[in-house]
């Protein structure tokens, strides 16, 4: 005959079968809720990219993609880049203009538009896959605001080849969430070859892998982002170091473009009576303001661009490593970039889609609401994008929009402050 269990022990027994039953019930919730929550942002992206303006059953508003074709062509042909012909545009770009024309270049527009529509469905499910990782309560806002943006923004999404390093960005902040810090700097590189606004993440990331994994992990990890950039552009120096030198140069000496808010303050003055603005179109072909003033104002925007970068990494530093900071502080990095610098073409606001919308700590539904405010005012004025450029009256729209942008770097930022120990 066994003997009885005590009673106390047959309690706590049940009271750790019920507790484990409890929490592999959270799991898979946690899991089905996220797993849902993918679909609902891969289908929106989906459909937002078919049905826009300029989406994937139209053929207007082309854009910058007549001059990819002209690349992508050269490329086909066995041109060299840099060597054989001119390139504005860093080495890692030329992946998205190269293969639509290997694959078919008589339907390169098609094609391209269909590279873009995948690299946003990356970019998205990578997001979702941020937030579950970090058990975010915000998952099924985050998947909308991921799939109807592109819609928000409409022409410029897939118009423009800036969804390719978005994408990469967002799959490397994954892979920083993952404990991946190699790979992640790995993708960061190419992300940076191919627009170099990813720079802005770099020492955030850094500071997250000091942190989780201490100095020697990330001197490798510095090692692998150092030797992918290299990988990336040394062929290119060898044949073309002048084409690609001075590539680098046109991007650098920049005037102050029309859209970005230190030139729409001038126009404002402009208008006011105050100021008389002078448009010009610089290299390379964007419409710029000219003058001692303008030339003032673009210097001060950068140095307040690169400081405002430099405080999100600091602000982060202080604060805890959490995965929901870390989301925040890219997020932060990016919108300050995009805000402050002398050079803002629409399109840029592509590279706040896979950020903003999965930023939580309590002030997620208002960044979200002052991403799409943001988005539908650029699409708006990129329909009168030719007043934009005389300085006409849809200036002000332009303003706005830029004064949102700094109004949400605002709210990212003091928000990563207030995560941060006294």
């Amino acid at each position: 005959m066994r003997a009885r269990m005590p009673s106390a022990d047959l309690e706590a027994r049940s009271l750790d079968v019920h507790g484990v039953t409890a929490a592999t019930r959270g799991v898979r919730g946690a899991v089905s809720r996220g797993g849902r929550a993918t679909w609902v942002a891969i289908g929106l992206v989906t459909a937002s990219c078919v049905v826009m303006p300029g989406g994937l059953l139209s053929s207007g508003w082309g854009g910058d993609v007549y001059y990819y074709r002209q690349i992508g062509k050269h490329v086909t042909d066995g041109l060299i880049p840099y060597h054989q012909f001119y390139l504005e545009y860093p080495p890692g770009a030329l992946v998205a203009f190269a293969v639509p024309s290997f694959l078919s270049q008589s339907h390169y527009f098609l094609v391209f538009k269909l590279l873009m529509t995948l690299c946003a469905l990356v970019a998205a499910a990578s997001g979702v896959a941020v937030l579950r990782r970090a058990a975010s309560p915000a998952l099924a806002r985050a998947a909308v605001v991921l799939g109807l943006a592109p819609l928000a923004l409409g022409p410029l999404f897939l118009n423009r080849y800036d969804v390719w390093p978005a994408a990469v960005v967002s799959v490397a902040l994954l892979a920083l969430v993952a404990a991946r810090p190699r790979l992640a700097f790995a993708l960061l590189a190419l992300a940076v070859v191919a627009k170099v606004y990813a720079l802005a993440v770099v020492p955030i990331a850094a500071i997250h892998v000091l942190r989780e994994r201490g100095r020697d992990e990330l001197a490798r990890a510095l090692a692998v982002f150092v030797g992918i950039g290299l990988v990336l552009i040394v062929p290119f120096m060898i044949r073309g170091f002048g084409g690609l030198g001075y590539s680098f140069y046109i991007q650098a000496t920049r005037q102050l473009q029309v859209e970005s808010l230190g030139a729409q303050l001038l126009v404002a003055a402009g208008h006011l009576g105050v100021y008389h603005p002078a448009s010009v179109i610089g290299a390379p072909g964007s419409r710029n303001l000219s003058g001692p003033a303008a030339d003032a104002v673009g210097f001060a925007s950068s140095a307040v661009e690169v400081l405002a970068v430099a405080f999100v990494a600091r602000w982060y530093w202080r604060g805890r490593n959490d995965s929901q900071r870390l989301v925040l502080a890219f997020a932060a990095a990016v919108v300050a970039f995009v805000a402050f610098g002398k050079v803002l073409s629409p399109q840029y606001l592509v590279w706040l889609i896979p950020l903003v919308p999965l930023v939580d700590a309590g002030i997620g539904l208002v960044a979200a609401a002052l991403l799409g405010v943001t988005l539908l005012m650029t699409q708006a004025a990129f329909y009168d994008s030719d007043m934009v450029a005389a300085l006409g009256t849809v200036s002000w729209l332009v303003l706005a929009r830029d004064l949102g942008l700094v109004a949400l770097f605002t709210i990212l930022a003091r928000r990563l402050t207030q995560t941060a120990p006294a």
